[in-house]
């Protein structure tokens, strides 16, 4: 804020200046030309030469002391009153300028005042704005991407229905009943896309997170330069753009179609499929990183033996493999947070994925705590965990 250049010592210094001029003006107008030590004559009766002699020692130390000044000043110096005078008035001057800038900041720092109230009003106002807007489009974004999918399920109904013979196609219930089935499959991966951008977090920011196990990509870009990955349950593509950006060709697979349709839309390689399926037609020792974000707590059991049998399979050795899942260990996802995604089933201990994963042949298991929790500025354990498994 604007600060007026005003404080006790500058009205007193204003003030004094006041009354030194007002002094000056009140004194008599005495002209002096110059301070220089004459001789003081005598009051003793003196013949004409004596009298003469002395004025002309006194003109000439007038006149000495006149051209021991430069030359710049020596009008100055003959006309030392008036110069007085001119700097007295310029100091008065001086000082009622000074009260009417001070007069002026005053009152610019009152309209300030206003201003800056009133802008932050409209901050604001724009912030709740934002925020709404924000809602519209996410809702919007929501229904188009429903009304894609719907389109694209139509479309592949339509072009599969033109190439199956009459004699091969289903009774008209039966097709109802799997169109229905198909809609709700939409209905539930258009959900699921928001779900992830509710709750999940951004895409920048999961990326962001996911930075964490960038030393162990590049440790595995150095044993390996043509390293080539896939990522089960890819999401919105976050852990693919890392691995894009460290080297690696990765695919990703996910059963969300409109996921994998979002990952291709940020120019990368995804499909919609089985994990585990895709695990299962990959030849062995062919990949160098294997990974899974948020997938494994979603799975029954048997399904989660032979993810991670597969990966193992699938793996070069020196190979990596990267489990991501909620920590059971912190109350506030055991109790609360896990809950929240409907399609979750139960959580997975650390010890029990890192016992799997020795169990089907992988030589080092490491476990890695992540995003710290805290409530009212109390630590309560870590979010997530990532399993780090090295074949």
């Amino acid at each position: 804020m604007i600060q007026a250049l005003s404080s006790p010592e500058s009205d007193a210094i204003v003030a004094l200046v006041r009354q030194k001029v007002q002094l000056r003006k009140a004194l008599p107008q005495v002209e002096t030309f110059y301070d220089v030590d004459l001789p003081i004559p005598r009051k003793t009766k003196r013949n004409p030469l004596q009298r003469a002699e002395l004025a002309r020692v006194r003109a000439k130390a007038k006149n000495d002391a006149v051209r021991s000044w430069p030359k710049f000043l020596r009008s100055t110096r003959l006309n030392q009153h008036a110069v007085n005078e001119a700097v007295l008035e310029a100091l008065e001057n001086m000082a009622s300028e000074s009260e009417r800038q001070q007069e002026m900041l005053q009152t610019t720092q009152s309209m300030y005042a206003d201003l800056a109230a009133k802008h932050a009003a409209l901050l604001e106002k724009h912030s709740e704005l934002s925020q709404e807007q924000k809602k519209h489009v996410q809702e919007a974004r929501t229904k188009f991407a429903h009304l894609e999918n719907v389109a694209h399920m139509i479309e592949s109904r339509l072009q599969a229905s033109t190439e199956i013979p009459q004699s091969q196609q289903l009774p008209r219930s039966e097709s109802d009943s799997s169109l229905a089935a198909a809609l709700m499959d939409i209905r539930i991966d258009s959900f699921y896309l928001a779900f992830e951008d509710q709750f999940r977090g951004s895409r920048a920011l999961i990326k962001e997170r996911l930075l964490a196990y960038a030393p162990h990509l590049s440790a595995v870009k150095q044993q390996m330069t043509d390293a080539a990955a896939v990522d089960v349950g890819c999401g919105r593509g976050e852990w693919l753009e890392v691995l894009k950006e460290h080297g690696i060709a990765a695919h990703g697979v996910d059963m969300n179609e409109r996921m994998a349709a979002q990952c291709r839309s940020f120019g990368l390689d995804a499909s919609r499929g089985d994990g585990i399926a895709h695990l299962q037609n990959l030849p062995a020792e062919s990949q160098a990183v294997v990974s899974g974000f948020h997938i494994v707590e979603h799975l029954p059991f048997p399904q989660l033996f032979e993810l991670i049998r597969q990966s193992f399979r699938v793996l070069r050795p020196g190979g990596l493999a990267i489990f991501e899942t909620p920590n059971p260990e912190c109350l506030h996802v055991s109790t609360r947070s896990f809950y929240y995604d409907p399609t979750h089933r139960n959580p997975i201990p650390s010890e029990l994925l890192a016992f799997l994963a020795a169990h089907v042949g992988f030589s080092e298991t490491q476990i890695e705590r992540l995003q710290p929790y805290t409530e009212e500025g109390v630590f309560k354990g870590y979010l997530d965990y990532g399993g780090i498994f090295r074949k």
